[in-house]
């Protein structure tokens, strides 16, 4: 080939376009993540605000109070102080595990109350517990049109887990005492508590049928062990599945 027919020499290409380009849009996206994560941690702190004022109102009159707690918090922020409750619950019966209801048996048997802390179980029992309340959510909406009554999602996860909130307590502080009392006496206030932490359990539960879903006494009392049943199923089927 002759240098006549050579071809046409091309123009050198820019090497800092493609890396320049790359370099911006990663930086976008850090910065789009950076933007989601400030918004998020500012939801959750929002919700544990309104958590700890709804929890603060709800402490001397757990249950005739639940409505007046529920109106004081706006609509768009229930969703959030519900998971917050359901959360602590979780964590509070997780924490206290098997472990107390162990620690009863062998006080009964003359053995002395031990306790002690297994993170398997721990995790085994916090998400069942969590799925458990999410359960208990999903059938308080399910279930309050059916009985005549209103449901949504918000609303039906704040009953959820203002329910189980005094439950989660009950049991924290049980474990806790009954390591600190290994004797009859920190089993008498094991069971008080036990027993306290369930009737606030079901009596929450009941008030917010009533309060908050608008159901009259008659359907409220027949759709609160209704969803206590099927929470209970769907609590022991997650254990089931994680042992």
């Amino acid at each position: 080939m002759s240098q006549d027919e050579r071809p046409p020499e091309q123009p050198p290409q820019d090497q800092t376009t493609e890396p320049a380009e790359a370099r911006e849009k990663h930086e976008t996206t850090t910065d789009a993540a950076a933007q989601r994560a400030a918004e998020a941690a500012e939801h959750a702190k929002t919700a544990l605000q309104d958590a700890l004022a709804t929890f603060k109102g709800m402490m001397l009159n757990p249950v005739a109070g639940l409505g007046v707690a529920y109106a004081g918090i706006e609509e768009k922020r229930v969703l959030g102080v519900g998971v917050v409750f359901a959360v602590l619950a979780a964590l509070g019966i997780a924490l206290a595990g098997g472990l107390m209801v162990t620690g009863m048996m062998q006080m009964m048997m003359g053995m002395g109350m031990r306790t002690g802390f297994q993170f398997g179980a721990f995790a085994r029992s916090f998400i069942s517990t969590l799925g458990g309340i999410a359960a208990c959510g999903a059938v308080i909406y399910a279930l309050a049109p059916v009985f005549g009554g209103r449901a949504k999602l918000g609303p039906s996860a704040f009953i959820a887990g203002a329910t189980f909130l005094p439950w989660g307590i009950a049991m924290l502080l049980g474990s806790f005492i009954g390591a600190i009392l290994s004797n009859r006496l920190g089993m008498i206030l094991v069971s008080l508590l036990v027993v306290f932490g369930l009737c606030f359990l079901i009596l929450i539960l009941n008030a917010g049928f009533r309060q908050i879903a608008g159901l009259d006494e008659r359907r409220a009392a027949l759709a609160t062990p209704t969803t206590l049943a099927a929470t209970s199923i769907v609590i022991m089927l997650i254990s089931w599945l994680l042992t």
